[in-house]
């Protein structure tokens, strides 16, 4: 008798252990399922920060392409040859870094448009997204930077050229 109560407490506890453990292992499933919803939300959230740095980046080339072109009709005005070639070779050198510009950001905003698919992407088609978006960063930063120096330096022919033009009208 002692032996069959024994044998009913160890089946007893045999089925609480079979219990606890289906629980703790839909409760890990419950957590790995949320682990990974929450990588996919920050590699999507990566994914829109990249694209934000691309937008931006293609902006402010954008905005320093109608600086120099500003620049180059003032300097051109300056030396008194407007519409020259050399005004022209320089306007269409800026036009064609904003087309390099626009025709690299043309695939960032198509990942962008189709943010809704990523959302159910394998990792690495999220990986492949970002490395694109980030290559397109790569090139286009080294591009705006370049459009910088070269304004600056257009910036302080112009203020040159101001101030011998100045200089000249105060001579008179």
């Amino acid at each position: 008798m002692a032996a069959n109560i024994i044998a009913f407490c160890a089946l007893i506890a045999t089925i609480f252990a079979a219990w606890a453990s289906s629980r703790s292992a839909k409760g890990a499933e419950e957590s790995a399922k949320l682990a990974y919803q929450t990588l996919n939300r920050l590699a999507l959230r990566e994914i829109a920060h990249a694209a934000n740095d691309v937008v931006a980046d293609e902006r402010r080339i954008e905005n320093l392409a109608e600086e120099l072109r500003q620049g180059y009709v003032q300097l051109s005005q300056y030396h008194r040859v407007s519409n020259s070639s050399v005004e022209a070779l320089c306007l269409a050198e800026v036009q064609n870094k904003v087309k390099l510009t626009n025709s690299l950001t043309d695939d960032a905003k198509k990942i962008v448009a189709d943010i809704g698919s990523i959302q159910n992407a394998s990792e690495s088609d999220i990986t492949q997204k970002i490395s694109e978006l980030d290559n397109v960063l790569s090139q286009l930063r080294p591009l705006r930077e370049l459009l910088e120096r070269e304004l600056s330096e257009l910036q302080g022919q112009n203020k040159i050229q101001q101030e011998q033009f100045n200089f000249h009208l105060q001579a008179k």
